[in-house]
Order: C-alpha cells, then sequence, then structure tokens
C-alpha cells in the first residue's frame, strides 16, 4: 500500500491534482466544436472562401462582434479552462501568487532578449513558408476574424479586436497554463527539465486531432524551447509573445494567400 500512500503525501499532493486537471482541461478544450472554416479546400486542390452570410452590409458593427465572439470556442474554452480555471487554483486552492508561476517580468533583460531575438525569426519563417492548405481545417479559429467582409480594407477593424483578444485571452492562457501552471508547478516535484518535458508532452497532446501534422511536430520543439525561456527568466512573456507572433503571422499568412484578389 504504500506506493497509494506516497500518491496522498504533501510533497506530491499539488503536482498530482495540477496533472489531473491538465488531462482534463486538455481533454475537454480538444473535443470543443469547431465553426465553420473560412476557407474550405476543394476536391480539385483549389481553396475557396465560404460565403458567411448573404447580405453582410446589413449587419451591425454589434452583430458582427457578436459572430466573432460566437464562433471562437477554442479561443474563450482556453481562457476558461487553461487561463482562469487554473489561475483560481492558484490563488485560491494553493493559496500562492500568480508571479510565481510566471505572471511576472522575471529576469527582465532575459525575457526582452528572448523575444527580441526569437519574435523576428518566428515571424519571419512562417512568412518565407508560405501559406499552406493543411493548417485550413484549424486556422483561422474563427470565421469572423475579418467582421464577415472579403477584404482587409474593410474588415480590418474586426481583425484588429480579434487578434487583440487573441493575444490576450488565448495565448496568455496558453503559456500560463503549459509552462506556469504545469511546468513551474511540477518542478519542485519532477525537477527542471522534467517539469519542461511534462509541460511539452501535455502541450503537443492538445494539438492532436485537425491539427496539421508538421504543427504537431512542431509543438515538440516550441514546447521545449518556450519551457526553456520559463527556465531561464522565471517568466512565461517571452514564451506568450513569440508564440502569439507565430499564430498571428500563420493567421495572416493564410488570408493573403487565400482571400480573394
Amino acid at each position: 500500500m504504500d506506493y497509494v500512500l506516497s500518491f496522498f503525501e504533501k510533497k506530491e499532493r499539488k503536482s498530482a491534482f495540477i496533472l489531473i486537471y491538465a488531462a482534463f482541461a486538455v481533454t475537454f478544450w480538444a473535443y470543443l466544436p469547431y465553426s465553420e472554416r473560412l476557407f474550405t479546400l476543394q476536391e480539385d486542390g483549389s481553396v475557396a472562401m465560404t460565403q458567411l452570410i448573404e447580405n453582410g452590409a446589413s449587419l451591425t458593427t454589434a452583430e458582427r462582434l457578436w459572430n466573432l465572439f460566437q464562433t471562437s470556442p477554442q479561443i474563450w474554452g482556453a481562457f476558461l479552462l487553461f487561463g482562469l480555471i487554473p489561475m483560481g487554483i492558484v490563488r485560491f486552492l494553493f493559496r500562492e501568487k500568480l508571479s510565481d508561476y510566471g505572471l511576472t517580468l522575471g529576469l527582465w533583460r532575459r525575457t526582452r532578449n528572448l523575444i527580441l531575438m526569437t519574435a523576428p525569426l518566428f515571424a519571419l519563417t512562417v512568412w518565407l513558408a508560405g501559406p499552406d492548405p493543411a493548417y485550413l481545417q484549424t486556422y483561422p479559429y474563427s470565421p469572423w476574424l475579418l467582421g464577415g467582409f472579403t477584404s482587409f480594407t474593410d474588415g480590418w477593424p474586426f481583425l484588429c479586436a480579434y487578434f487583440g483578444i487573441y493575444l490576450f485571452f488565448y495565448y496568455l492562457s496558453w503559456e500560463f497554463f503549459f509552462r506556469g501552471f504545469v511546468q513551474i508547478g511540477t518542478e519542485s516535484t519532477v525537477g527542471y527539465a522534467n517539469a519542461v518535458l511534462l509541460g511539452t508532452l501535455i502541450s503537443t497532446m492538445a494539438h492532436f486531432g485537425p491539427h496539421a501534422f508538421l504543427e504537431t511536430l512542431g509543438a515538440i520543439a516550441g514546447g521545449i524551447l518556450w519551457g526553456f525561456f520559463v527556465y531561464r527568466t522565471r517568466s512565461i512573456y517571452a514564451g506568450w509573445l513569440t508564440h502569439a507572433t507565430l499564430g498571428i503571422m500563420l493567421d495572416l499568412i493564410l488570408l493573403n494567400g487565400f482571400m480573394p484578389r
């Protein structure tokens, strides 16, 4: 029975709780339904843009924003499951500071340098790779990120709103959960390297399903890299901003590559 009792030892309790919650949170998030895709891949290999509305001019700005909100379940699901609930667990169950889980500048010079060195590199990599139809099954998360318009000229205010939501509600929650809650939360039990690998393993599992195979492979490398950033800086901000740069740039490349001219 010793191995059963050791599961409940105080030094193991927090890590066990974190990993059990992570298993449920990632499972629920992964099974959230996807909205209609903005672009669809045709049988002949061409890409068509979905006709979201028949008479778009009749919609008000509020209606367009509401459509943007309700067609982004992956974003709001991440905000709840990876952001709000884990933050509540840290503050009210563990009675610890959020700054202890990476919501701090930490060693800010290292944070700044890592952002300056890697964010442009990620953006350049996505730009050079160009628009890949394999990503259209997943991205953009909401077909309404342009407010239902079919041009950047008309839809840019909604695109800015979408990217703001994406940055703060999705990517900040994502990085807090995998690199803060899971990684930092289990360091004292499993050690620094294994904590990075735990966060990487669980975040990679979150990519199973409709995500492109290369993206899922990239999640392994990204998880290790951003986990190392946290180890070096004691902050999630470097990983947050570089990960967000990658995702936002991907959406822009897809829009630019597949929108009708």
